[in-house]
């Protein structure tokens, strides 16, 4: 009676991991839209991966149209401008064994790295704002990103998750917790009552 009862443990601990693992599925996928119960929303409805999917396709078209913008934008706030001076400034900074030359004169040292550190300014501009776009432009990246859009759905996330994590992790803590269980089990019938 008392090894019935001692089998238990692994029960308990198996249940456990069942119930953990299907719990982050359940608050990853499910429910798919809002709930409502006396006209507030439900927390954690919908799903994380239904209420971030469509933020993250949001984002992207956002972040396209934002880059776009700022490529034929030269004002200092823009992000664009900002990774160029970023370049630039890097640029100055790895060239400062122009200044250790001993070879060069001292007049041209400065020069030399401005011009240098400029040319490398001058052609991530035409990378950035120009060969950039006229790629986005060429293959058409607005119409990937709403193909994404409604190619990706739920149910589509939900069986990559289904078979590329879910059935794994599963394994893993139920075995974990199986251990724990037998450890459990075998701690309960050697302990004296």
């Amino acid at each position: 009676m008392i090894f019935l009862k001692s089998l238990l443990f692994i029960l308990y601990n198996v249940a456990m991991a069942f119930a953990l693992v299907y719990s982050i599925k359940f608050i990853l996928f499910y429910p798919k839209e809002k709930k409502f119960f006396l006209k507030k929303k439900v927390p954690l409805t919908p799903g994380l991966v239904p209420k971030y999917r469509k933020k993250l396709m949001d984002k992207l078209k956002i972040t396209l149209h934002d880059y776009l913008n700022a490529c034929q934008n030269f004002s200092e706030n823009n992000m664009v401008t900002g990774w160029e001076e970023e370049l630039y400034n890097k640029a100055w900074e790895r060239l400062s064994f122009f200044e250790e030359s001993k070879f060069i004169p001292s007049f041209l040292k400065n020069k030399l790295r401005h011009s240098v550190a400029l040319l490398v300014f001058e052609i991530t501009r035409g990378f950035l704002r120009s060969f950039v776009p006229y790629l986005i432009q060429k293959f058409e990246v607005k119409k990937y990103i709403e193909l994404l859009d409604e190619k990706i759905s739920i149910k589509i996330l939900e069986d990559y998750y289904n078979k590329y994590v879910y059935k794994y992790m599963l394994i893993i803590v139920m075995a974990f917790y199986f251990l724990i269980g037998i450890a459990n089990m075998i701690l309960y019938l050697i302990i004296p009552k």
